[in-house]
């Protein structure tokens, strides 16, 4: 920016400088015209400068602004209410980039509220019998692999797949889909406690992100 105010000024400067030799002096016509065609080419070429160097300047700035796009967060919310034994998570992903963006996995972690959730899923993988390693929420993408359906075990832990978000839709536009997931804790028989349930989404470029809210089973 410093650049280009400098050659305006520059440019302005030349300008008066060569009004001045122009009205201002007693040279003659032929002088005078000789400058004044030297002058077209040197403001030309000065324009023709400033032109390019804006040009490349707003070309930057675009590719600058498209490289942010994408490395946008998607926002997320998730609401959870409940009716006896009748439980509603609702999700939703709102993108506020204006750029696509595509979504490779999502899903609901439920652990208990006070519990490590890298320690929880290192028993869903002992209950699965996997050979994985899990030693932070990155790892967590491992599960689209093997978890194509809701899975509660002991009672206490369950991860619930969310295809919506990674299979129904090709990618999130200028739009913000909304997904619940409804279950009757007579039939899943979730140990009475204070619950938190995360939803999780990892898109294809980016790093995943998550909210939490919580779960009350009596």
């Amino acid at each position: 920016m410093k650049k280009i105010k400098f050659l305006i000024i520059s440019f302005l400067l030349f300008i008066l400088l060569i009004g001045f030799l122009l009205f201002f002096t007693c040279w003659s016509d032929s002088t005078k015209s000789l400058i004044s065609q030297y002058a077209g080419i040197i403001v030309t070429g000065i324009g023709f400068i400033i032109a390019i160097y804006q040009l490349r300047l707003s070309t930057n700035q675009y590719f600058e602004d498209l490289e942010k796009k994408k490395k946008d967060y998607l926002d997320l919310t998730i609401d959870i209410k409940s009716i006896d034994t009748f439980h509603s998570v609702k999700t939703q992903v709102v993108n506020k980039s204006g750029e696509d963006k595509e979504i490779d996995y999502s899903f609901l972690l439920i652990t208990k509220q006070d519990e490590n959730i890298i320690e929880k899923t290192q028993s869903i993988l002992q209950y699965l019998d996997l050979n994985l390693k899990i030693t932070c929420t990155n790892n967590f993408n491992y599960f689209k692999n093997y978890i194509p359906e809701p899975l509660f075990i002991n009672n206490s832990i369950g991860i619930v797949p969310m295809e919506f978000y990674f299979s129904e839709n090709i990618a999130i536009g200028n739009e913000n889909p909304s997904y619940t997931y409804s279950f009757n804790n007579d039939k899943i028989k979730l140990q009475e406690g204070i619950y938190s349930v995360r939803f999780f989404i990892f898109p294809k470029e980016g790093y995943h992100r998550s909210t939490v809210d919580s779960l009350i089973i009596k």
